[in-house]
């Protein structure tokens, strides 16, 4: 049984063995007798830090001045640091007289001690196991367990949490030593704090690195030396774990600036990629870094919108609203959510006080926030379309409109609110990650940061939406695509962007991390090519291109529906500049595709957007094909929105649709109609990327008038696994051996027809037209055979499903649908079908 040695016990006292090891000696009452008895409280305290450490082990080789009254024990430990720092602790509590014996006891409520090495039965040292412990916030105290625990406690306080647990992986090319190089990151042996919190939807996950660079003092035999480490810790837990930079989570923060301004330098300075023609030849390195402080002397200059804010450079410096004709100087962009009605725009009413000062109070937090930053990057002029263009003037918005491409490509940097949902939320960081040091179970010391696992904009995780909200605004899409450099703000961190590198603070992997994911370095996987700048073809790469910038633009999101092209109109212009600057006609611009030149297959390209099916990416390297599936599949195989009677794109152009469009992987090689006319008519005059109040064109096809139905899935009754057909189409299914069924062609509606409006509802009562549009080779050989194999021949065809508009003279259709036909047959009989001279409305 045990019992408070210092009741029973006389003649107590603490000395050290030749070893210089504590001893605590006391003389322990036992049968009306006194034994003397001895123990080395080296096996059973630690110092951490400064702290004594129950469980732990020989913190008489980093302590001084042993002092003991009662049985208060007290020392001058040293820190990491090496500092001194005296602490106390109550021997009562672990140790007691059994049978005349000094023993050891666990504190009451703590579990047993595992069998193993650990120093610490409840965190495990953070160890490899095969399960990763279940640590309680109320079962960890930092006065008995060890400083991993505190740690663990304290992130858990801050947090809220309950509980969390801690997995660690081991690579294989954990360390033995220090001073060895890290091993590549997908090797490197990782820690991962996952706090569960009941109050939120998804737990808080941290990752643990190491500190680059940190100097610590190292005990070693009982004697001090000052070693600098290179850029590990070399407490046992945290030995093998990647180094990573100290983000300072304060984008107010000298370091945050001063990060941002070397990767604009950098980007200024080496990146051929991201200057234009129109920006003057870079200065030198050295006037580079001289200037990188200095207001705006290292900046190139460009052609200032019409308007901007004036800023200044500090915040005593009044704020205005500034006319800016014909006057170059260097200016940023904002990037933001509007959230609703902002309570403070630019209208006819206001502009004449706002050119001479602007009340700092009166913006929101968002514009306030990208004000500051501008400051500290020394940038004079900001333009924020909510403040400088007219938001109650139809006309001033239609002029200004039509230069945003040339706002967003001419600005300095585009500044990001990527993570605020509205203009109140702000665009500051000041969330700093968790930095911890300590000594380790083996009394190594150690300093580390837990940085959270945030969601990065190269990922498309199921977290994006809602980490990323901006990301998810279509009228951002060409925001983020015209700037030459963005600077995203994000809940923990900033990240930098341009059209050669993605940066970020914690220093993560910059390409996409899936084939859903793009960034203006790094194109989204798309046709034959993982990168659309190496294709060398550029013809194919810039229709490829165009095609990607709508695949990912018709996935975001619109308030209104009339602004499906205006919203797209900006990366139109620039896109038109592009063409021609490769020497590729365009052609005119229809209604959000191109027309391309006379006899070329530009705009039946254009018209083979999809809605509905999830189609499979080819990739292909060198000379090995490989099929790979899109991560982000559809939750519906078909369109979920409806057509209402708003008129705001004819049906051959993708923008006449509200669900996302795809395009297939392939450019099509072979037309199977003609085009005779093509015509859109834009809402204002000589705006034809804006929107458009009609369009037609004139086409010479054959058409294969059939009925169409809503059928049950062959082999499944389920009532949600039904599928259209054009039941009078034959030879387009694939038959079953013996049973030879053709149940007609398949086809995917362009929207739910049901849920349309007007005109555009209809049933199964209508009759459809099936069209060939284009044609290509998939196997095969010859001229335009992707993939060459001597005696096989594999083509696709790709069809669009009208539906009889009106008309008199002219026969009138719309598009309402779209199949396709893949394989070694001749396709769906079209031996019915009537060449027909027609206007697809």
């Amino acid at each position: 049984m045990f019992t408070n040695f210092s009741k029973t016990s006389r003649n107590i006292r603490v000395f050290r063995d030749p070893q210089n090891s504590p001893i605590l000696e006391a003389e322990c009452h036992h049968n009306e007798s006194y034994i003397l008895s001895t123990l080395d409280l080296d096996g059973i305290l630690g110092n951490d830090d400064g702290h004594f450490r129950y469980g732990w082990a020989r913190f008489g080789a980093s302590s001084s001045d042993l002092r003991l009254e009662g049985s208060v024990l007290s020392a001058a430990l040293r820190t990491v640091k090496g500092q001194n720092r005296r602490d106390t602790f109550d021997l009562d509590t672990i140790i007691g007289n059994i049978n005349g014996q000094l023993k050891t006891k666990l504190l009451e409520g703590t579990v047993q001690k595992v069998a193993g090495s650990f120093k610490c039965n409840v965190c495990r040292d953070f160890s490899d196991t095969e399960k990763a412990p279940v640590i309680k916030a109320e079962d960890v105290s930092v006065t008995r367990y060890c400083s991993l625990c505190a740690m663990l406690k304290d992130v858990m306080d801050k947090l809220g949490a309950q509980h969390c647990q801690v997995h660690r992986s081991v690579g294989p090319t954990e360390r033995s030593g220090r001073g060895q190089k890290p091993a590549p990151e997908d090797t490197v042996p990782s820690i991962k704090v996952v706090c569960h919190i009941t109050a939120s939807e998804t737990d808080k996950e941290f990752k643990i690195y190491n500190i680059p660079g940190k100097k610590l003092r190292l005990e070693l035999s009982g004697t001090q030396m000052l070693t600098s480490v290179d850029q590990v810790s070399t407490s046992r837990p945290f030995l093998s774990l990647q180094v990573r930079p100290y983000i300072s989570g304060n984008s107010a923060s000298s370091e945050c600036t001063t990060v941002v301004k070397r990767w604009i330098s950098d980007c200024v300075q080496d990146h051929d990629k991201c200057r234009s023609d129109a920006v003057p030849p870079k200065p030198s390195r050295n006037f580079l870094r001289r200037a990188q402080n200095d207001a705006v002397a290292s900046i190139p200059k460009q052609s200032l919108p019409s308007r901007v804010l004036y800023l200044g450079s500090s915040a005593s410096d009044p704020l205005r609203l500034q006319d800016t004709p014909d006057q170059t100087a260097t200016y940023a962009c904002l990037s933001h959510c509007w959230g609703g009605q902002l309570p403070f725009t630019l209208t006819l009413a206001n502009r004449d006080a706002l050119h001479k000062a602007i009340p700092w109070f009166s913006l929101p937090p968002t514009f306030q926030d990208a004000i500051t930053f501008c400051r500290q990057l020394s940038i004079p002029y900001l333009w924020i379309d909510a403040l400088c263009i007219i938001q109650d003037s139809d006309s001033d918005w239609a002029h200004e409109s039509t230069q945003m491409a040339s706002y967003y490509g001419n600005s300095h940097i585009t500044l990001a609110a990527t993570s605020s949902p509205s203009h109140s939320s702000g665009c500051r960081i000041s969330t700093p990650p968790l930095r911890y040091s300590g000594t380790g179970p083996d009394n190594s010391p150690y300093a580390i940061h837990l940085q959270p696992l945030a969601a990065h904009i190269n990922s498309q995780s199921p977290t994006f939406a809602s980490s990323f909200p901006l990301l998810t605004r279509a009228w951002v899409y060409q925001e983020r695509r015209l700037a030459p450099r963005v600077l995203h703000f994000c809940t923990d961190e900033v990240f930098f962007e341009c059209a050669t590198r993605v940066h970020c603070e914690c220093d993560a992997p910059t390409t996409p991390l899936d084939i859903s994911a793009w960034t203006k370095a790094r194109e989204t996987f798309f046709a034959t090519h993982y990168d659309l700048n190496e294709l060398k073809d550029v013809r194919q790469r810039v229709q490829h291109e165009w095609h990607a910038y709508v695949r990912a633009y018709s996935s975001l999101e619109l308030t209104f529906a009339r602004d499906r092209l205006p919203a797209l109109s900006g990366l139109a212009r620039r896109e038109r500049g592009v063409r021609e600057g490769h020497g590729v006609p365009t052609g005119r611009y229809l209604a959000g595709l191109w027309e391309g030149e006379e006899g070329t297959l530009t705009l039946l390209n254009g018209m083979t957007w999809c809605v509905g099916k999830s189609l499979d990416r080819v990739h292909k390297s060198k000379e090995n094909w490989s099929i790979v599936a899109q991560t982000k599949q559809r939750k519906s195989a078909y369109a979920k929105c409806g057509k209402g009677e708003v008129y705001f794109a004819p049906s051959w152009s993708w923008a006449s649709v509200l669900d996302p469009v795809q395009y297939h992987p392939f450019g099509y090689d072979r037309g199977l109609c003609e085009v005779l006319a093509a015509e859109t008519t834009p809402v204002h005059e000589g705006d034809e990327f804006g929107q458009v109040s009609a369009g037609y064109l004139m086409l010479k096809a054959k058409l294969l008038e059939s009925a169409w139905a809503w059928c049950q899935k062959w082999g499944n009754t389920a009532e949600n696994m039904r599928e259209p057909l054009l039941t009078d189409v034959r030879g387009a299914r694939t038959t079953i051996p013996l049973l030879k069924k053709d149940h007609g062609m398949k086809f995917w509606p362009d929207y739910d027809f049901g849920e349309g409006a007007g005109e555009f509802k209809f049933g199964d009562e209508e009759r459809l037209f099936l069209m060939p549009l284009v044609m290509r080779k998939i196997v095969g050989m010859g001229s335009g055979a992707e993939i060459r194999i001597p005696g096989m021949a594999v083509t696709e065809t790709l069809y669009l499903v009208l539906r009889r508009a009106k008309g008199e003279a002219v026969p009138v259709f719309r598009r309402v649908g779209w199949s396709v036909h893949w394989g070694k047959g001749q396709g769906p009989d079209m031996g019915a079908a009537k060449e027909t001279k027609f206007m697809l409305v």
